[in-house]
């Protein structure tokens, strides 16, 4: 009965040993094949199946931070990676070497104005007349009529004191009512006023003003240009306003103008001056002889006081002769003067008829 149980029991327990030896068995072929350790509880250890070392070369070293920041020490990258930093390293120094250049070039070129500027203040201030918005920094009184000196003229620029401009709410505030006036054939539009300078009898240097049709502002500008580099006299040279646009009172004054909506003395016919087309200069000693004769047998004029000046034969101050600067100057911009006019002779009268305006 005993040695039954023991056949039995030697049954059972040898192919379970068997199976038990066989999972151990197959374990460790596993774990040696795959390279790895494996270690059971009373199994021993396997190690791990050897292979012929590999032939190394030398891998340069280099720090690898990661996107946290993380530092990996001791990490190698293939060789052929290295060089790919190199280019990358110049590129940077490169760049940071190209910046150089420009800072250089720019500061250079700022130091390259400091000659020039040495240049400009060593002119003198005569070869260079002060510009036109230091005219308030020198305290000098442009006002028309007002009488400059030379060195007033060198320190403002002969160029700054020849100008003109539209008319302003200004100026029009002073001819409204007086040259300007209701039905006036010109717009104010077409009107400009201008600023320049002109020599007295005497050598004194005045600023005067004048209003033209802007047709002929320009040409004007340069005739008195002109004039004024040749000292040619003329004694005043105000808007006709300054007189109430009363002709006779400024021509009686000896004063230069131009533009007044009036007609031609004595007559209802419209003159040039009213659309700013003719120039009256020093009228006093070069009167307009109007056709017939007084009461006395003289011959009639404007302005009246002008009749002292009738005999051409003689020399008065501001006199115009045939022959000189100013009669030149008009008739070459095309002017028609009128001390050519044989039976009425207008001797202080230019004007641009010729223009067709």
């Amino acid at each position: 009965m005993l040695r039954v149980r023991k056949d039995r029991d030697n049954r059972f327990c040898t192919p379970a040993v068997l199976f038990l030896l066989g999972l151990v068995l197959c374990l460790a072929g596993c774990s040696d094949g795959m390279g790895l350790k494996f270690a059971g509880p009373g199994i021993q250890t396997l190690a791990p199946r050897t292979q012929s070392p590999e032939p190394t070369t030398a891998m340069p070293k280099i720090t690898i931070i990661t996107s946290d920041e993380t530092t990996v020490p001791e990490a190698t990258l293939p060789a052929e990676t290295v060089p790919a930093e190199t280019p990358e390293e110049s590129t940077d120094s490169e760049s940071g070497s190209e910046t150089d250049p420009e800072i250089t070039d720019a500061s250079e070129s700022d130091g390259e104005t400091e000659p020039e500027t040495e240049l400009e203040t060593s002119e003198s201030e005569a070869d260079r007349p002060t510009a036109a918005e230091n005219i308030a920094d020198a305290l000098i009184d442009i006002t028309p009529g007002r009488i400059l000196s030379e060195e007033d003229v060198a320190s403002i620029g002969a160029d700054t004191l020849f100008w003109r401009a539209p008319i302003d709410d200004e100026i029009f505030a002073r001819i409204y009512g007086k040259s300007y006036r209701d039905g006036c054939p010109v717009l104010r539009e077409d009107l400009r006023y201008m600023q320049l300078l002109h020599y007295d009898l005497n050598g004194n240097i005045h600023v005067g003003e004048m209003i033209s049709n802007y047709h002929i502002t320009d040409v004007l500008l340069s005739i008195f240009r002109q004039l004024y580099d040749a000292h040619y006299p003329i004694e005043k040279m105000v808007l006709v306003d300054e007189y109430g646009a009363d002709d006779e009172a400024s021509s009686s004054d000896n004063n230069t103008s131009c533009f007044n909506f009036r007609s031609v003395a004595n007559t209802n016919n419209l003159s040039y001056h009213a659309k700013g087309l003719a120039v009256n200069i020093n009228p006093l000693y070069n009167p307009y002889i109007i056709s017939g004769y007084n009461t006395d047998g003289e011959k009639v004029c404007t302005p009246v006081a002008g009749v002292n000046y009738l005999d051409r034969t003689q020399e008065y101050p501001y006199k115009i002769n045939p022959d000189d600067l100013c009669v030149r100057l008009f008739k070459e911009a095309g002017f028609t003067w009128g001390g050519d006019w044989k039976y009425t002779p207008d001797y202080m009268h230019f004007d641009c008829r010729g223009f067709g305006y």
